[in-house]
């Protein structure tokens, strides 16, 4: 998933910045979403980048909870994929599905032998 971040100030007597962020693909202005205070001591500040890519990794769970927050689309809303694949079936639907590490998702199977 892509994130985005916008950096209002930085509080140098605290080493903290004040930052709003949300999904590159958000339905809402940066500006809508609530502002944080995310402390820069245990960021990386090598240089921009790696400070960016930190404040982004401390601010995931945020932004996710944001999203949690915010509802769904009434066109966006989905329903559970069931049943056998019939593609005349699902053309127009809306499903929803988590991402996950190839390792940890589940492998369909026909047979086991043992």
């Amino acid at each position: 998933m892509k994130y985005i971040i916008k950096i209002l100030e930085y509080l140098s007597e605290r080493d903290a910045v004040v930052m709003r962020a949300c999904r590159l693909n958000s339905h809402k202005s940066i500006d809508e979403y609530p502002e944080k205070v995310f402390d820069c001591d245990s960021l990386n500040k090598l240089d921009t980048e790696h400070f960016i890519h930190s404040l982004i990794d401390r601010a995931e769970g945020l932004i996710n909870e944001q999203d949690e927050d915010q509802g769904v689309l009434s066109e966006n809303v989905p329903i559970k994929p069931t049943g056998e694949l019939d593609f005349e079936e699902i053309v127009g639907k809306v499903f929803q599905a988590n991402t996950t590490w190839r390792r940890t998702r589940p492998l369909k199977m026909r047979r086991v032998e043992l």
